[in-house]
């Protein structure tokens, strides 16, 4: 894939990422797997969950949902971008929103929150 090429085309020395799990996830990449992958060359990660009901795609393409609500493995992924290195956490949603956005961020830092040693 593209991705597949931009990852082994770009020199560790000079290329991080900042990795979507959200829209990995909708590509149909399993987020804890490509966190090990690309291990020292992610410095942030947008968290952000999807609904069971979002199809592999490649079209931009999701259902989005509050974190903890969605289809994601928190519980792996979470523990991979620690080993990965990543040291910033951005919590982001995309409409629709469900509920109010307040509201929503506010579950999301609800469900992480479990997550804090």
């Amino acid at each position: 894939t593209g991705w597949d090429i931009l990852v082994a085309q770009t020199d560790p020395a000079l290329v991080n990422f900042e990795l979507d799990l959200g829209w990995a996830a909708a590509a149909g990449r399993n987020p804890a797997t490509e966190l090990a992958k690309l291990k020292g060359r992610v410095n942030a990660v947008h968290v952000k969950d999807i609904k069971a009901t979002t199809k592999t795609n490649y079209v931009m393409a999701q259902d989005p949902t509050e974190v903890g609500a969605g289809k994601l493995d928190w519980a792996r992924i979470l523990p991979a971008a620690l080993a990965a290195g990543v040291q910033h956490f951005y919590v982001e949603q995309e409409p629709p929103f469900t509920m109010d956005r307040l509201e929503a961020v506010t579950h999301s830092y609800g469900f992480l929150s479990r997550f804090v040693a």
